[in-house]
């Protein structure tokens, strides 16, 4: 190896370690990416597991888990209630327009995704419906701040304990 490589890779670690501390910290956004963190949060009395990336934060705010990175709203998870009798369309607010539907495998309930659209923007609604306890929670999220991959592995992480 040349001493000019060598003293570069040296610099590289000694800057690694010096900066060790802050890279635990705070992950660089690939890094926090590939992490992920189990949270459980109890709204309105029912108890919900889930799984998000590091760099998402969740916070409460009324009965809702609210889903922020860099600060901004991201989505979150709503209570609602649910009439099975209803098509899960009517759980939609009444501001946004369905663009396209599908009903979603692989979840702890039976689940219907909406993508729907607003004045500005886009969300993707993943309802999943417990007909037994008339109840639905909406995992919903702005599709351009979350990717569909991450979208897909928050959904297929939740369950509801009670």
């Amino acid at each position: 190896m040349k001493k000019t490589n060598i003293l570069l890779k040296l610099l590289m670690s000694a800057a690694c370690l010096f900066s060790l501390g802050a890279a635990v910290a705070a992950p660089t956004t690939a890094e926090a990416a590939a992490q992920i963190v189990s949270k459980t949060k109890t709204i309105k009395g029912a108890t919900l597991t889930y799984k998000v990336p590091v760099n998402v934060e969740v916070s409460s705010l009324k009965g809702k888990a609210i889903f922020k990175t860099k600060g901004e709203v991201v989505g979150g998870i709503n209570f609602l209630s649910y009439d099975p009798k209803k098509p899960a369309t009517a759980l939609l607010p009444k501001y946004e327009t369905v663009v396209n539907s599908r009903t979603v495998k692989g979840t702890s309930l039976p689940c219907v995704r909406y993508l729907t659209q607003s004045e500005d923007y886009r969300f993707y609604h993943s309802f999943l419906l417990d007909a037994k306890k008339k109840r639905a929670f909406d995992f919903w999220v702005n599709s351009k701040k979350m990717t569909d991959k991450e979208i897909q592995d928050i959904r297929a992480t939740i369950k509801i304990l009670k």
